[in-house]
């Protein structure tokens, strides 16, 4: 199956550097290089200590981020069990790991990747207006 051999993914949250996990962070940066910084259509929300994105159909709603190669297909597990995504269970799983269309910056380019989008309702929880987690963590640590 071809999705099997897509070896891009698209990170937004907790997976970008900096966000805050030094041991995963050292651990993503020798899986995998950066490709381009890009956007999704979804919408951004604040779960505590993690944020969830939620695709959207309005061109409006962006969430920021970087696209990564992975360096090794194996590397997909290791993200799926960190997302807490089950592809033989995803009633189970925190995440859903998708093929999306990512547009790349500055370029505009589109380009398709592997993202991890929430697989629950967000009732409730604030949204991260902007779409860029990285500004929204520098934010709440002033």
């Amino acid at each position: 199956m071809i999705t099997q051999h897509v070896r891009y993914v698209f990170v937004y949250g907790s997976l970008l550097s900096g966000s805050g996990n030094r041991r995963f962070d050292a651990w993503l940066r020798g899986a995998t290089y950066p490709v381009s910084e890009g956007y999704i259509h979804a919408r951004l929300y604040n779960l505590g200590t993690y944020p969830a994105a939620v695709v959207s159909s309005e061109r409006h709603d962006k969430v920021y981020g970087t696209v990564l190669r992975l360096r090794r297909p194996d590397t997909l597990t290791r993200l799926d069990r960190y997302e807490v995504y089950r592809p033989d269970a995803h009633h189970h799983s925190d995440f859903i790991r998708r093929l999306t269309q990512i547009t790349l910056l500055p370029t505009r380019q589109q380009f398709t990747a592997w993202v991890y989008l929430y697989n629950a309702t967000v009732g409730g929880r604030p949204r991260i207006r902007h779409g860029n987690y990285l500004t929204f963590l520098a934010t709440q640590r002033r």
